[in-house]
């Protein structure tokens, strides 16, 4: 009884936990990219390919 409760309580969290956790990896990697993008140049400048 406890255990199906218990199981029942974490699909649950999972089910609430999964959306934020995809948010924010979603988030994360948009800000990755955009850093990436923003320091490309500088490394470009530092590092010029002739």
């Amino acid at each position: 009884m406890f255990a199906v409760l218990g199981l029942a309580l974490l699909d649950a969290g999972w089910l609430l936990a999964t959306p934020a956790l995809n948010a924010l990896g979603i988030i994360a990697l948009a800000v990755a990219l955009i850093r990436w993008l923003l320091g490309a140049p500088a490394r470009w400048l530092a590092h010029p390919r002739y």
